[in-house]
């Protein structure tokens, strides 16, 4: 139920959305992570989002070349397929279709949308070219994308059904070509003009302290992978994503092909698993909405349960809306603060400070608490105080110091609640001279 409640708003915002997930051979190995994917995938057609599946066939192409004793040979990344090798790509690429119709056949068995008619398209919408001869090496039989037929690709999605695509293409010669199916993906994006491009990888970019990075620009996503080289995998996908992003499609996402329903987490959940990379910041920070009430008390709520925050009733909170600021992240208010302004005494109250569960250890808190601060120096105020019962240590290490109910404002003084006995803490922002009262340090 707490899964429903929160991935609701996410339901609704991606239906009749279109989205393009490219799978390599990777993720439909063994059969029940293959199964796993699939279903997710047709669970996505059931809410009305419209899925173009690329799957990429790499590793299988690889085993079968091996059982032929044939040779792989690759120049500057790409593969160089010859007749031979042509024949295993289509053998290939043939029956791994036929096995993921197989699983879109039985997708939603057993499940509460068994009786949904689910369709799995496939077609010649890739229509392709020869790499021919590069810097002295003909690919011979590997090709790239002439252009996508976007039209009758559309038409496929308009009646609800999920397109599949793989991984060779046919030439105006009647040709076969051996494709790269992450530039199939992305080129079917840019073309659709798709919402989401979804890449299935076993690594996500990483931080120098070894934590997972979230969220990328595009230009961050070049940068990072510049920096590893052309032949990482991880590099390769954040190229083709960056310039995804650069050419119109809103975002891409990462995500790790090992995880169990992690397409699902991804994109209906707050936090997610992989990492997004968007052209704009999915988080912003502004002046709370009365739609944001909901949210707001969706936050603090429970730190009012706990005796952190003072209890306020919905009425007192839509009272106060014009003191709050939140953080939104996909349409979902992650985290709020309310600044108090006392004009008489040139400050204000820094109160109702709280961020979302699944964001502990994040940076929100303190963007906020910046931002807040910024705010007030704005006004031309001097300080901010906040009263707290449990998280003085917090506010000490950004720079606030002990003080008494004497260094507040009168006004605040007359209702400040001795059962809780908060502690008073106070932040200088900006000083004038030394005889003015507010100039000088707190009292302890």
């Amino acid at each position: 139920m707490h899964w429903l409640r929160h991935s609701l708003p996410y339901i609704r915002a991606h239906r009749g959305k279109t989205v393009v997930l490219y799978a390599p051979g990777e993720a439909l190995e063994p059969l029940e992570r293959r199964i796993g994917l699939v279903r997710d995938v047709a669970l996505l057609g059931s809410l009305g989002i419209r899925v173009v599946m690329v799957h990429g066939a790499r590793v299988q192409i690889e085993r079968r070349l091996k059982k032929e004793d044939l040779l792989s040979s690759y120049a500057q990344g790409r593969r160089i397929t010859d007749q031979q090798a042509l024949e295993c790509v289509k053998e290939v690429v043939g029956r791994m279709r036929l096995e993921l119709e197989a699983c879109f056949a039985m997708a939603l068995a057993n499940t509460p949308a068994f009786s949904t008619q689910m369709q799995v398209v496939s077609g010649n919408w890739i229509i392709s070219k020869p790499v021919g001869i590069r810097d002295g090496i003909d690919y011979l039989y590997t090709g790239e994308v002439r252009r996508i037929e976007a039209e009758a690709l559309r038409a496929v999605l308009s009646m609800e059904s999920i397109a599949l695509i793989s991984a060779a293409g046919c030439a105006p010669t009647g040709e076969v070509f051996n494709l790269n199916t992450e530039e199939v993906a992305a080129c079917c994006a840019q073309s659709l003009k798709a919402d989401k491009l979804l890449l299935l990888t076993d690594v996500l970019p990483s931080a120098d302290d070894g934590s997972h990075i979230t969220h990328m620009s595009p230009e961050e996503g070049l940068s990072y992978a510049a920096a590893h080289g052309d032949s990482d995998p991880l590099a390769r996908h954040l190229t083709i994503a960056s310039d995804v992003c650069r050419a119109g499609v809103n975002r891409c996402h990462l995500i790790p092909l090992a995880h169990d329903g992690a397409v699902l987490e991804e994109l209906f959940t707050h936090q997610g698993i992989g990492t997004m990379i968007s052209r704009q910041s999915y988080d912003v920070l502004r002046k709370a909405h009365s739609a944001d009430l909901p949210g707001i008390m969706a936050l603090v709520e429970p730190l009012q349960q706990k005796g952190i925050l003072v209890m306020r009733s919905r009425e007192q909170l839509e009272r106060m809306l014009d003191d709050y600021w939140v953080m939104i992240h996909e349409g979902i208010v992650i985290a709020c603060v309310a600044l108090h302004w006392f004009a008489t005494d040139h400050c204000a109250e820094i109160a109702s400070l709280a961020v979302h569960e699944d964001y502990k250890g994040s940076r929100f808190a303190d963007t906020l608490l910046a931002h807040a601060e910024a705010v007030v120096r704005q006004r031309g105020g001097r300080h901010v105080f906040a009263l707290t019962t449990q998280s003085s240590h917090w506010f000490i290490e950004r720079g606030f110091v002990r003080a008494s109910l004497a260094d507040l404002p009168m006004e605040r003084q007359y209702f400040y609640d001795t059962a809780r006995s908060s502690q008073v803490l106070v932040k200088i922002l900006r000083r004038v001279h030394d005889s003015d009262p507010v100039s000088q340090e707190p009292s302890n």
